[in-house]
C-alpha cells in the first residue's frame, strides 16, 4: 500500500501532456517494431521514413524520461521533504500550546479530564485569569525553562520566524495551506503585533491577549495536526 501511495505521489503530479507524448510515442514505436517493419513497404522509401519517425519518437520518449529523472522527481522529493518539515513544525506548535495549557492545569490543580481540542477562547480565558498570569509558572520549550508566557512566546516566535525565512527560497515546493497556517501562527506570536506598531511589554499582555494567542495557535494547528 505504501509503495502504491509513493507511486501515486510522484506520478500523479507529472504533467499530463508529457504522459500523452510518452505513451503515444511508445505505442507507435512498438507497432512499428512488431508489425510495420516486418511488412513490405507500401511505397519506395517508406522503411527509411519509418526509421526517421522512430528516431524522433524515441527522442521524445528519452526526453520525457530524462525530464522525470532530472527535474520532476527531485522537485517532488524536495517538496515531500519540505512538507514533512512544515507539518512537523505545526505539530511542534501544537505541542507547545498543549504544554502551556497542561502547565496551567497543573498550577490550578485541574484534575478532571478536559478535551483540549474543543476548548473555546472563553474557556481558555476562564483559566488564564490576570491572577494566574502574575503567578510564577514554569513553561518548558526546547529544554529551556521560561518563567512567564511573554518570554516563551518571544522565543517561539523567533524560532518559527527563522524557520519561515529558511523556507522562503523553496516556496514553490511547499504545501501553501500548511505554510499559511504556520505564517498565521508566527503572526499570533509576534510580540510587536498591533495596529499602532507599539512595542508590547509584559504589562500590555492582558489575560485576553494571552488567551487569544493560545486559542488561535490551538485552533490553527488542529486543522493539520490531529
Amino acid at each position: 500500500m505504501k509503495r502504491i501511495l509513493i507511486f501515486k505521489y510522484y506520478f500523479s503530479s507529472f504533467p499530463k501532456y508529457l504522459y500523452i507524448i510518452f505513451f503515444i510515442s511508445l505505442i507507435i514505436v512498438t507497432i512499428q517494431e512488431l508489425f510495420l517493419f516486418k511488412t513490405d513497404a507500401i511505397f519506395p522509401g517508406a522503411y527509411e521514413i519509418g526509421q526517421i519517425i522512430e528516431k524522433i519518437l524515441l527522442s521524445f520518449i528519452s526526453g520525457v524520461v530524462f525530464y522525470f529523472i532530472t527535474n520532476h522527481y527531485p522537485k517532488q522529493l524536495k517538496k515531500k521533504n519540505l512538507n514533512v518539515i512544515i507539518h512537523n513544525s505545526l505539530f511542534g506548535q501544537k505541542q507547545i500550546t498543549l504544554c502551556i495549557l497542561y502547565s496551567l492545569f497543573k498550577k490550578l490543580e485541574i484534575k478532571q479530564p478536559i478535551d483540549i481540542d474543543k476548548l473555546s477562547k472563553t474557556d481558555i480565558l476562564k483559566i488564564l485569569t490576570p491572577k494566574i498570569i502574575d503567578t510564577p509558572i514554569e513553561y518548558v520549550y526546547d529544554h529551556i525553562v521560561y518563567q512567564d508566557l511573554l518570554h516563551l512566546f518571544e522565543a517561539v516566535q523567533i524560532s518559527f520566524t527563522n524557520f519561515y525565512q529558511m523556507l522562503t527560497p523553496y516556496i514553490e515546493y511547499v504545501n501553501h495551506d500548511e505554510l499559511e497556517a504556520m505564517t498565521e501562527s508566527v503572526n499570533y506570536l509576534t510580540i510587536i503585533h498591533n495596529p499602532q506598531k507599539a512595542i508590547i511589554t509584559n504589562m500590555s499582555y492582558t489575560a485576553n491577549v494571552y488567551s487569544t494567542i493560545i486559542f488561535e495557535l490551538l485552533s490553527n494547528t488542529n486543522k493539520y495536526c490531529v
